[in-house]
């Protein structure tokens, strides 16, 4: 009995070493599909807000101009929100599973 213990001894640490580097492999993978989705977000996020100043100055420069061209300074920045306003109701139309793609997307990067 006791030659069948120390047969399977070497077995036993094997699986021990195994176990331990399975679940270090794991946990890398895990690690590195996470830095990978902070970076995409950091990048994205920076990105947008450089977008969105200078929407926001075109935007301004286009109200004035339009209040200018009509004569009230009002005016223009009323027309100019209002495109803004048809803007966003034609995307809510066109685009009702947006929020089901960006979920797809950062669910196959976390399983890469």
């Amino acid at each position: 009995m006791d030659e069948n213990l120390k047969t399977f001894e070497p077995l036993i640490d094997r699986m021990e070493i195994y176990g331990k580097t399975s679940i270090e492999l794991f946990r890398l993978k895990s690690l590195n599909s996470a830095a990978h989705l902070v970076s995409i977000m950091v990048t994205r996020v920076l990105l947008i807000s450089i977008a969105m100043l200078f929407v926001l100055s075109l935007s301004m420069a286009a109200a004035i101009y339009l209040g200018d061209f009509l004569g009230k300074l009002y005016q223009g920045f009323l027309w100019v929100a209002g495109f803004y306003l048809v803007a966003i109701v034609v995307l809510i139309i066109c685009m009702p599973n947006l929020g089901m793609r960006s979920k797809n997307y950062f669910i196959r990067i976390l399983l890469m």
